[in-house]
């Protein structure tokens, strides 16, 4: 007898985004404005591969004067732990080991732990990368500064181990003549600076 087939479920996935635009803290002098994405996929083939993203941005801005732009992006991809202890979930979830960090609140809390290094380590969520711009109106002139930390997988030491980098970059220009410009750039993952 042939088996008839059947469509199997692959993936469950969630998303919110919202976004605050504009909101005058001092009319037609500070303004205020943020994002919030988040992500949450249940891969429903190999459970173990179910993430969640969030990705948190905010924008302050000084009529004439200075723009700040700050994002942080976060990630976890151990969301099936949280699920340990659930009736009926026993089978799926035996890889983790028992502990308090199966708990979804007690491990978010031990993410910000900056007091107990180990809690940090072993908790889900990890903070993939962070930027920091600044625009500085002078005049006839804007001085731009950008600071974007990043963790990657180290594979020139052993064991392999994530590193943060760093790259802040550094512009100055004319506003008159845009093409009159320096731009100062340091990239840590390459040790290097430029200058163009």
């Amino acid at each position: 007898m042939i088996k008839e087939p059947a469509l199997t479920p692959r993936e469950l996935s969630f998303s919110y985004r919202q976004t605050f635009t504009n909101v005058e803290i001092i009319k037609n002098r500070l303004a205020f404005s943020s994002t919030v994405n988040t992500g949450l996929s249940f891969d429903l083939q190999r459970y173990t591969n179910s993430n969640f993203n969030l990705s948190l941005a905010f924008n302050l801005a000084v009529a004439g004067f200075l723009n700040l732009n700050m994002s942080v992006g976060s990630g976890n991809s151990v969301i099936w732990r949280y699920f340990k202890g659930v009736p009926g979930m026993e089978h799926l979830t035996s890889m983790y080991p028992d502990g308090p960090q199966n708990n979804l609140f007690t491990d978010l809390f031990d993410s910000f732990n900056f007091a107990d290094e180990s809690k940090r380590r072993r908790t889900g969520f990890k903070m993939k990368e962070f930027s920091l711009n600044a625009t500085h109106f002078l005049g006839d002139w804007t001085a731009d500064l950008g600071i974007k930390m990043y963790s990657d997988l180290n594979t020139e030491t052993y064991p392999f181990k994530h590193q943060v980098y760093t790259d802040i970059t550094f512009l100055v220009k004319w506003t008159v003549i845009p093409e009159i410009k320096k731009d100062i750039k340091y990239e840590e993952k390459i040790d290097k600076w430029t200058i163009q």
